[in-house]
């Protein structure tokens, strides 16, 4: 109704202009719309050889890794509580989801013609699957190379550390109590004796066990060797002082 004059005839003029400038502005936007299309062609290509690259890599870097998988699984296992091949293993899994989600971004640009087939939200999760994996990957890189520098020296939950001696007080004629060629608890200067004479006590039998004196007075056969160890072994004088230090020293 517009386009029509006032008095019922058509102004041709406005109409021409009208229609020079949609024309004007489709044209424009045309333009735009595939040089758009050509930047995304672009980008799509470069995204899918640098997600091909990467998947190479990811390959590689797996099958360098390959040897670890059962040792680290075993240990893994070993204890419960802050274990660094657990953890390990943990940021592994999370590095290979993101890598999936990178996957996932190339396998969408190839089922497509161009960029069409991505959506904002792939794109958006693939280049934060990227950003994350730069930080990631190194960090797990050296994680495994400094494995055994940060593995505990607990097993089952409980640090093998030395304990306090477990010992009966017993009382003597004078009212004070008394382990072994000592006085005193488990503290104090009377803890460090205990823990020394233990010590003594496991030496001795260590070399009785092996067939070694502290002053041999010749070097026995092997079969010898075996004969003596064995009995030795058996001896209840020296079950006795394995077990006088095993005391001592627990």
């Amino acid at each position: 109704m517009e386009m029509l004059h006032p008095e019922g005839n058509i102004d041709t003029q406005w109409v021409d202009n009208v229609s020079a400038l949609i024309r004007e502005l489709t044209t424009q936007r045309t333009q735009e719309a595939a040089a758009a299309r050509t930047r995304a062609a672009q980008a799509a290509a470069r995204l899918r050889t640098s997600v091909d690259n990467a998947l190479v890599h990811q390959a590689t870097r797996k099958a360098l890794l390959a040897d670890t998988t059962a040792p680290l699984a075993v240990l893994a296992q070993a204890y419960k509580g802050v274990n660094p091949a657990a953890t390990y293993l943990s940021a592994e899994r999370s590095a290979d989801a993101l890598v999936s989600a990178l996957q996932a971004v190339g396998e969408a640009e190839a089922s497509g013609v161009g960029a069409c087939a991505l959506e904002r939200a792939c794109v958006a999760a693939g280049a934060r699957a990227c950003a994350q994996l730069a930080v990631d990957l190194p960090a797990l890189n050296e994680m495994l190379l400094e494995l055994h520098n940060t593995w505990s020296a607990e097993t089952g939950g409980r640090r093998l550390t030395r304990q306090a001696a477990v010992v009966t007080s017993r009382h003597n004629k004078h009212g004070t109590s008394g382990v072994g060629p000592w006085g005193g608890g488990a503290g104090g200067g009377a803890g460090g004796a205990r823990s020394a004479w233990g010590a003594g006590v496991w030496r001795r039998v260590r070399l009785k066990l092996e067939g070694r004196d502290t002053e041999p007075a010749r070097r026995a056969m092997p079969h010898e060797q075996v004969d003596y160890i064995i009995s030795e072994a058996t001896s209840a004088e020296n079950l006795c002082l394995m077990y006088e230090g095993w005391m001592a020293w627990v």
